[in-house]
């Protein structure tokens, strides 16, 4: 009865699901079609089953088919996958218990994917990008149709501003939820975006909406952003005592945790500029957008684990135990004086995409160079991702080490039992060396289903940005051309025809 109870107890534990991974080779081809322009293979790629096909991975699929879209100038067809992306997310998040306990007894790639905080407000950020252009530039169809309305645009400003406010509210729940913690709790496009799109509705209320979301700005710079090496030198002493740092005077942990860094000043000195722009005749009249590489790709590597030896006792009949204990030793190949250890993969990502120099330079219609300015880093999301996945280890790490060893420990326990049952029935036809055959072959198969079952869950928004880039100035009426610099990189980004009393929005992405 034991045998048979340790035996459905191991089929359970070991088939209550495992979805499907996608390859390293698929994710590469995935993104060497979107720095080949080739959007409609990197479609079919998210879409075929070497990608991930499961129902699990459904959010995965749809923000980075909306993000396909998105890069194709689609941008109706884009603000639908992310309207689907953001409305399972909202469901994801109030999850099923029978679901988490799946997830607690098989690995984490047969639970939901529900994005990472950070990729949850990106796909606001997103929905409101895409509000925000069709609204500037509308779209039209392969025979140049028009796609939306001149009336239709308005109303996408307006979807746009109701996206921001509809985010705020995300991110306070964030910040409630996190509240005295070092984790992604606030964005900063939530901030600068926010401000640009209640800017150009242009009320006297979405004005000083606008000055109060820079306002915002700084402070979160402040607050929680110098918790990132790209906009402070002591962001490890800062992390390291963020706590204490309530305690302490605003002057203190200016000087004693705070070293800024060109980034940041770069930043402040851009909100600084926005803010006097708002108070200004000659507002800032061209706003550049560039999302920068892909973030910093999930990857496995393995680590060890010592056995939890106490849970031992009550799995087999009493007076086995030291039997049992050099029988689980000698399965998982370890000395007798040590005790056994497992093996499982855990996500890292090893090092983050750090934010290139960009520069903007403006010429007028004689060539002649008028403004260089550098573009303000308002979101290191490389940086972000890597926070927020060493800060989630210590309890991914125990969930699949508590895991892995009842799967272990079942499995050690059933083959032993299952061994010890042969012995006992052919006592007079080498029944000791067929039992250790029988819990040996046992063991092994077990072993390598439970392998196949645990890999580690690197599933990721592929190709988001790495980092976001913004600057807004003011430019005379007249005809300009406005390049993109980086080191000795030069290339136009955009010729633009400035008429009094208009605005203009340019957004790219470079790789």
């Amino acid at each position: 009865m034991k045998i048979i109870n340790l035996n459905v107890l191991l089929l359970i534990l070991l088939t209550v699901g495992c979805a499907h991974k996608s390859t390293v080779n698929t994710v590469a081809n995935l993104k060497q079609s979107v720095l080949n322009s080739d959007f409609e293979t990197a479609e079919t790629i998210i879409k075929s089953k070497k990608f991930y096909d499961d129902e699990e991975s459904k959010l995965l699929r749809l923000i980075e088919l909306g993000t396909i879209r998105h890069l194709k100038k689609d941008y109706l067809g884009s603000l639908d996958f992310f309207d689907q992306a953001k409305a399972l997310s909202d469901k994801l998040y109030t999850v099923s218990i029978s679901k988490k306990v799946k997830a607690y007894l098989s690995s984490r790639l047969s639970d939901n994917y529900y994005g990472e905080k950070f990729e949850r407000s990106h796909i606001r950020y997103m929905q409101a990008l895409n509000h925000f252009i069709l609204y500037k530039e509308g779209q039209v169809d392969k025979e140049g149709k028009e796609l939306v309305s001149a009336k239709a645009r308005r109303t996408h400003l307006f979807s746009a501003r109701a996206t921001i406010l509809e985010w705020d509210s995300l991110l306070d729940s964030y910040k409630g939820e996190t509240l005295g913690e070092n984790i992604f709790k606030d964005d900063m496009m939530a901030k600068l975006f926010g401000a640009l799109i209640h800017r150009e509705v242009g009320t006297r209320s979405d004005i000083n909406i606008a000055k109060q979301l820079y306002k915002d700005a700084k402070e979160l710079l402040y607050k929680n952003y110098n918790a990132y090496s790209s906009f402070n030198s002591l962001s490890k002493k800062f992390v390291d005592d963020f706590e204490k740092l309530p305690k302490l005077k605003k002057e203190d942990i200016k000087k004693n945790y705070i070293a800024e860094t060109e980034w940041s000043k770069t930043l402040t000195s851009y909100i600084d500029r926005q803010l006097k722009s708002l108070k200004s005749k000659e507002r800032a009249n061209v706003s550049i957008l560039i999302g920068d590489r892909f973030i910093a790709a999930k990857k496995a590597k393995k680590i060890e684990f010592p056995m939890p030896l106490h849970w031992i006792p009550g799995m087999i009949p009493a007076g086995k135990k030291d039997d049992f204990l050099s029988y689980a030793r000698t399965m998982l190949a370890v000395g007798s004086a040590v005790d056994p250890m497992i093996k499982f993969e855990i996500p890292y990502i090893d090092d983050s995409v750090y934010p290139k120099n960009y520069l903007i330079e403006v010429m007028d219609d004689q060539d002649k160079v008028m403004m260089t300015r550098p573009l303000a880093l308002a979101l290191p999301y490389a940086e972000v991702a890597k926070q927020s996945l060493d800060y989630r280890m210590p309890s991914i790490k125990t969930a699949i080490a508590t895991r892995l060893a009842a799967k272990q420990l079942t499995a050690l326990a059933s083959s032993y039992m299952a061994g010890k049952a042969v012995k006992s029935t052919n006592k007079k036809k080498g029944g000791e060396g067929l039992g250790f055959l029988t819990s040996t072959l046992s063991y092994v198969v077990a072993n390598q289903i439970i392998k196949n079952s645990e890999r580690a869950d690197t599933r990721h928004w592929h190709l988001m940005p790495a980092n976001i880039m913004v600057e807004n100035f003011y430019l005379k009426p007249g005809s300009y051309k406005l390049f993109l610099k980086s080191g000795n990189e030069k290339k136009l980004l955009k010729k633009l025809v400035i008429e009094k009393g208009k605005s203009y929005f340019i957004k790219n992405r470079v790789f």
